[in-house]
């Protein structure tokens, strides 16, 4: 990801890796999840529905074998990727959001 350290503050990074897409990807989802208040969960039912989505969805982009998740990693020569701890993480995370 050298290329995006040249990058301006707030500027759109230039390459757009399999770890930097889900970075940010999990910082956005993670960042709507303080929005959701687990005492008044019938308030919250459509913020709930796009969690749960978002979270099985990252499990879908981080096993993804065919190649179409590719599409969203743009400009980058670099081929990353994901460990299988991380592949753990996101089936764990899936599979809870499926409860």
């Amino acid at each position: 990801m050298a290329p995006n350290l040249q990058q301006t503050y707030m500027t759109p990074a230039y390459c757009k890796t399999k770890v930097y897409f889900m970075w940010d990807f999990v910082g956005r989802t993670r960042g709507m999840m303080d929005m959701v208040d687990p005492a008044k969960p019938e308030n919250q039912k459509e913020t709930w529905e796009d969690l749960t989505g978002r979270a099985i969805f990252s499990d879908v982009l981080i096993h993804d074998t065919t190649g179409k998740a590719d599409m969203m990693f743009i400009n980058c020569d670099e081929d990353a990727e994901f460990g299988d701890e991380v592949k753990a993480a996101g089936r764990a995370v899936s599979r809870a959001a499926e409860m």
